[in-house]
């Protein structure tokens, strides 16, 4: 006796991997804390609503809220697996979304967010290193190198070095740092 199988084909693309990276910086969680969803809220919360909203965005390049009802009821499986909660196309409709647009858009709650984002997402480090090499002294070697190797070009031609690309250039060398070896100062090209 044989078994129907029932296939279900979904466009998985990038999805699974979006969330997971939400999920895995606590962006869903933290929605949650910080922005209420009015009382008449059900289904998936206000954290994954936003969290496959922007998976959505993301993933499509379309940032349209009247596209994403669609989207979700064609992956309604790929979206269940990967936020672990039941996905219904009606609650990605462009009135809720509008709701969570709404909600992010209030300041304090928004900064309090991302305080919290930031706190799980940069690491910062108190590096004592050893030694620091110093810019200043490392530009003064080059500097002075760069002197002597003017010098004795200017010695051997009986005028100040100047690279063959900026040679008829009226604003020239002095442009280019070379109005030190230039005995007028202004580092014109002379002709």
């Amino acid at each position: 006796m044989a078994d129907n199988l029932n296939v279900t084909t979904e466009q998985v693309d990038d999805i699974p991997v979006l969330l997971a990276q939400g999920k895995k910086i606590g962006v869903p969680e933290l929605l949650d804390r910080h922005f209420c969803s009015h009382g008449n809220w059900r289904g998936t919360s206000f954290g994954w609503t936003s969290m496959v909203w922007l998976a959505h965005i993301l993933s499509e390049g379309d940032h349209r809220l009247n596209q994403v009802e669609q989207w979700v009821e064609k992956r309604p499986h790929t979206l269940e697996i990967s936020t672990g909660q039941p996905v219904r196309g009606p609650e990605w409709s462009d009135d809720r979304l509008g709701i969570v647009l709404d909600e992010l858009a209030d300041a304090e709650k928004w900064k309090a967010f991302e305080t919290d984002l930031n706190r799980r997402t940069i690491r910062v480090y108190d590096l004592k290193p050893r030694r620091v090499a110093s810019g200043q002294h490392h530009n003064q070697r080059l500097l002075d190198g760069y002197r002597r190797w003017a010098v004795s070009v200017w010695a051997q031609q009986g005028s100040p070095p100047r690279p063959a690309a900026i040679e008829g250039d009226d604003v020239g060398a002095g442009s280019a740092g070379y109005a030190g070896c230039d005995p007028g100062g202004v580092g014109r090209a002379r002709r």
